[in-house]
């Protein structure tokens, strides 16, 4: 039984050897002639009925790598046709057809490897239009197919880069163009009428120094711009099956933002080689706008890269003593630890003035740790579920009937107010400015109303289950917080607490609006079970908890 193996070159499309059909035709043609019978197996991902399809270009320079005993190891870049090279070794199948030595040859790291399987593996290659005899005539014809097939490939690659090089010379564009433009061939970039527009427009926007990136990244979304179609990359199997992904479209980042913005295809220029030259294409933005982007760009980029340089503590800027002075971080020079320490104002009694960060850690885990219904709280919400989700749906209706007996009274004063407006104003009653002041008062009553109204959209059912959720969330924010990085231990402590202070020693924390229900609910188990707890004191309006 014989396999076929056929391939497409990459880098001479227009060959009709490189026909895929063109080449299975005539091997199976030869395989008739000589009584070669073709193998009907298939194998996913390498051939079907005995045929194997590569699409690869054969004369890519291959990976080399030596070992330390003498070996030397060639990594070919065509995945079925080192796939096929093992079961010949095995002796599953008698040999290969293929049309000629350049289909399964165009470099000489490919070569050693045919003729090491023919010559002293002793296994068939057979080729359609060229008979190698076993003699040193043969080996000289093999070995002078096999220096032309190389010698053409690299003819084709020169030829390739020699007429890219001159169409960038002459102001022609090879590749694809920008987002803004639509190729209608190397010699003609069109503007796009749906991208072209947007484009020019963040180029102006962000020249008057009033937008950040990521501002921009953001209108351009809203305005509905993504990049051009193109294609996905293509899985492993995808590769060894031939399949062509389809065309996507994209939203745009902030990398892929910066691109376009420095980007000198859009004033006209192409880059042809170290130098920048006029193109053939229309300009999109002119020359004073886009060296002010430039300038801008570069400008804020010296900034970015000056904070990067700057230590990230996760805690810097969140911890304060009670005297109002924050707790500046630093790294120990002799045991590497991460401390905060304070410079107290004068008369401050904080006693404690350096902490390790594992310590704030530490405490703020058990605060997060408190914050989430414990197991024994959740079994009591469901123990007195029904009993309580109906006194709260009475309580409900109760203060809806209330809201509706107010609104009807702030209508029909408004309506007293409208149909008696001309006897109120003779009768001095009330003057002008008075009438309009009342009617405002009373429209921002049923505006007020309406939002108590909205409160109540939600049953007392979805309401338990939201908070549930919302528990089950801070109890995973606090697994995570154990393993977080300094980054992700930020944003959750920022998240959570709205401001930290240290004395002595001891927490004090501002929870946030949202959590604040969370840490009352502590006290108020504190003060039930008569034992040592939180406390909660008011300072200057706002609610800390010890």
């Amino acid at each position: 039984m014989y396999l076929i193996y056929t391939r497409r070159s990459t880098d001479d499309k227009n060959n009709q050897k490189n026909s895929l059909e063109y080449q299975e035709s005539e091997c199976r043609a030869y395989a008739r002639k000589h009584g070669l019978e073709i193998a009907d197996e298939s194998i996913d991902g390498l051939m079907e009925k005995g045929v194997i399809k590569e699409r690869h270009s054969a004369f890519k320079a291959s990976a080399v790598s030596m070992s330390g005993v003498g070996l030397v190891e060639y990594q070919i870049e065509r995945p079925k046709f080192m796939q096929m090279i093992a079961p010949l070794l095995e002796g599953k199948y008698s040999g290969v057809i293929v049309l000629c030595w350049d289909r399964i040859s165009r470099s000489e790291q490919s070569d050693l490897i045919v003729k090491e399987l023919i010559d002293n593996h002793e296994i068939r290659i057979a080729f359609v239009q060229a008979d190698y005899e076993k003699t040193s005539s043969g080996a000289l014809h093999r070995d002078i197919d096999g220096m032309f097939s190389r010698h053409w490939s690299r003819v084709i690659s020169e030829k390739v880069s020699a007429a890219r090089k001159k169409m960038r010379s002459e102001g022609l564009t090879p590749n694809r163009s920008p987002i803004g433009y639509l190729d209608k061939g190397s010699d003609k970039k069109v503007f796009d009428p749906e991208r072209a527009p947007i484009i020019r427009r963040m180029f102006e926007q962000y020249a008057t120094r009033e937008w950040s990136i990521s501002q921009l990244l953001l209108w351009s979304l809203d305005q509905g711009l993504m990049t051009k179609p193109i294609r996905r990359r293509r899985s492993k199997e995808q590769i060894l099956r031939g399949d062509e992904t389809e065309k996507h479209t994209h939203r745009l980042t902030k990398s892929s933002l910066h691109r376009i913005l420095i980007n000198p295809f859009y004033i006209g220029k192409i880059q042809s080689g170290e130098e920048l030259i006029n193109g053939v294409h229309p300009p999109l933005v002119d020359i004073a706008t886009f060296e002010k982007v430039q300038e801008i760009l570069n400008s804020r980029n010296q900034r970015s890269v000056h904070e990067l340089d700057k230590p990230f503590y996760a805690y810097r800027k969140m911890i304060r003593c009670s005297c109002g002075r924050s707790y500046c971080p630093y790294r120990s020079t002799k045991n590497g630890k991460i401390y905060y320490t304070s410079k107290c104002l004068d008369g401050c009694s904080n006693s404690v003035k350096n902490v390790t960060e594992d310590f704030l850690s530490e405490e703020i885990q058990k605060l997060i740790d408190q914050i989430h219904f414990t197991n024994e709280e959740k079994a009591e919400i469901d123990a007195g579920r029904s009993q309580g989700i109906e006194h709260l749906s009475q309580k409900r209706d109760e203060a809806l009937k209330d809201i509706h007996q107010r609104r009807l009274r702030i209508l029909k004063d408004l309506d007293y107010l409208k149909q008696n407006k001309i006897s109120l104003l003779r009768a001095e009653t009330m003057d002008s400015d008075e009438l309009r002041e009342e009617v405002s008062r009373l429209n921002a009553e049923l505006k007020s109303l309406d939002k108590e109204t909205e409160a109540y959209t939600e049953t007392e059912e979805e309401m338990l289950e939201y908070l549930l959720s919302f528990s089950e969330l801070i109890e995973n924010a606090s697994r995570l917080y154990k393993h977080a990085t300094d980054q992700e231990r930020q944003r959750i402590t920022k998240i959570i607490f709205s401001e930290i202070q240290l004395s002595d020693g001891k927490i004090e924390i501002k929870p946030s609006e949202e959590f604040k229900p969370m840490f009352d609910r502590q006290l108020l188990a504190a003060a039930s079970n008569g034992g040592p707890g939180w406390t909660r004191t008011s300072e200057g309006g706002a609610i800390w908890f010890t």
